[in-house]
């Protein structure tokens, strides 16, 4: 596995190798850009057993979907995993 620098980062992104929207060179650092997150959250459940990840595990079985309005907040307690879902 490579490392992309910021001058390859841009030059994939002008190619069109590598596509993120909304873009901004101010994004991007030395070597990664900065992605930001949507309103969308998925929460998994509380389960007492072990998933499996597999490719057939399906997200939506073991997570909850949670839409956050604009000017609210998501407050994560202790020992819940969330994912953020980038814009």
């Amino acid at each position: 596995m490579s490392i992309l620098g910021r001058q390859a980062i841009l030059k994939a992104i002008e190619k069109g190798t590598i596509s993120i929207t909304p873009f901004s060179n101010d994004l991007v650092g030395p070597a990664s850009v900065d992605l930001t997150l949507a309103h969308t959250f998925r929460v998994f459940r509380k389960v007492h057993q072990v998933i499996e990840v597999r490719e057939i595990t399906d997200y939506r079985e073991v997570t909850e979907k949670i839409e956050v309005p604009h000017d609210e907040y998501i407050l994560i307690m202790p020992g819940e995993t969330i994912l953020g879902i980038t814009r």
